[in-house]
């Protein structure tokens, strides 16, 4: 079996301890549970990280495989989520916050708070901003317009002006 990537859920949050039984692990609070995600080597690795539920006497609640394709949904989703403002609390609900750090281009590291905190200061630098469509090009005399174009005929005269009809 190559390796796969999982999600286990158990029910309640892990302090520092519980989390430390659990190595390769990434661990984020959902709610009142727990998630454990990241990839197994194979099937005795997944059987021991059940079995350590087991001995620490967790509740098992989900236990999901996790394609590649729905993990990189998941990230275009929050990465979406995050540039929009839209949802925070789902957008925490894809990282580890405690254990999170960014390693930016030019040597720019943070965690997650302050990555958080950048992305609201761009869409704040954004706020008073909109995107409009050109407007203001100047009106195309009927045979320029019929034409398709855009650039303003170099005759005004009224004889270029289309007949009105009642």
């Amino acid at each position: 079996m190559p390796q796969q990537n999982y999600e286990i859920r158990v029910r309640g949050r892990l302090g520092g301890t519980f989390r430390t039984a659990f190595p390769g692990l990434r661990t984020r609070a959902q709610g009142n549970d727990t998630v454990l995600s990241g990839t197994l080597v194979d099937r005795a690795a997944l059987y021991g990280v059940l079995a350590m539920i087991e001995t620490l006497g967790l509740e098992l609640i989900e236990l999901r495989q996790v394609t590649s394709p729905e993990l990189v949904s998941r990230m275009v989703r929050a990465g979406e989520l995050e540039v929009s403002g839209e949802a925070q609390t789902e957008v925490d609900t894809y990282f580890d916050q405690e254990n999170f750090r960014f390693h930016g281009p030019g040597g720019f590291e943070t965690d997650y708070a302050g990555l958080t905190a950048y992305f609201a200061s761009l869409r704040a630098a954004f706020d008073n901003r909109k995107i409009t469509r050109a407007s203001s090009w100047p009106k195309a005399t009927p045979w320029r317009a019929r034409r398709g174009s855009r650039v303003p005929s170099r005759t005004s005269s009224p004889s270029h002006q289309p007949a009105r009809f009642p």
